[in-house]
């Protein structure tokens, strides 16, 4: 294995490993057959979607929090008797 395929491999597990959203063993296995064939292009892709479900579960992180700190601001006024 190439070394550029090995650290794709060790960025998109530890991306997974962070933000709990496994690497399939497809994805790695596809991204060593499409670099076999030179298909560097295929690979980038694959790393951009990746970064993408990644942003958008950091998007719906944040929305929770959001509407955490929302409905603890309600509880607190209705405590206070709002």
């Amino acid at each position: 294995m190439d070394i550029a395929l090995t650290e794709l491999g060790t960025i998109m597990n530890t991306l997974s490993y962070l933000f709990l959203d496994p690497v399939d063993a497809l994805d790695l296995d596809i991204a060593l057959q499409e670099y076999n064939l030179g298909n560097v292009n295929t690979i980038t892709e694959l790393f951009r979607q990746k970064c993408n479900k990644i942003r958008k579960l950091s998007d719906d992180l944040q929305d929770t929090q959001n509407d955490i700190e929302r409905l603890e601001n309600e509880i607190e006024w209705k405590n206070k008797g709002y």
